[in-house]
């Protein structure tokens, strides 16, 4: 006995992973929309992935036109993070970003700002309603 070949007929298995489609509207300060869709096997990733995809993605990442940076907070004794630029709008006041309009995401509505989706390692799933308007922090 042992291990051999079976004489029963085989039957192929065709398996197909679902796509999920992520999709981010970006609202500049004249009101006209940027939309970005990022397709992957993934129902739900860390907003930083999906803004790195885009930002890295040959045919969105030069309309996608984003940086990143992050400023030392005494008070916090913590750096803080803040998006520097995204869509080729950068924020008004980079040495006191709270004190101008900066990118702000709102995720279902809900406002977040950059710093906790970093700080918390924000996800969202591909039914999410995400988008980033450019606002005053306060």
């Amino acid at each position: 006995m042992g291990c051999g070949a079976s004489k029963k007929a085989t039957q192929d298995v065709h398996l197909t992973q679902e796509k999920y489609k992520f999709q981010l509207k970006i609202i500049k300060p004249d009101k006209t929309v940027v939309e970005f869709k990022h397709e992957t096997d993934y129902e739900e990733l860390p907003l930083t992935v999906i803004m790195n995809f885009l930002l890295f993605n040959h045919i969105h990442g030069p309309i996608f036109n984003a940086n990143f940076i992050s400023k030392y907070n005494q008070d916090l004794k913590r750096f803080q993070y803040f998006i520097q630029q995204l869509v080729g709008i950068p924020m008004e006041n980079e040495d006191h970003p709270y004190q101008g309009k900066q990118w702000v995401c709102y995720i279902n509505d809900s406002r977040i700002e950059w710093d906790q989706i970093c700080e918390q390692e924000s996800c969202v799933k591909s039914t999410d309603n995400v988008k980033f308007c450019f606002e005053s922090s306060n």
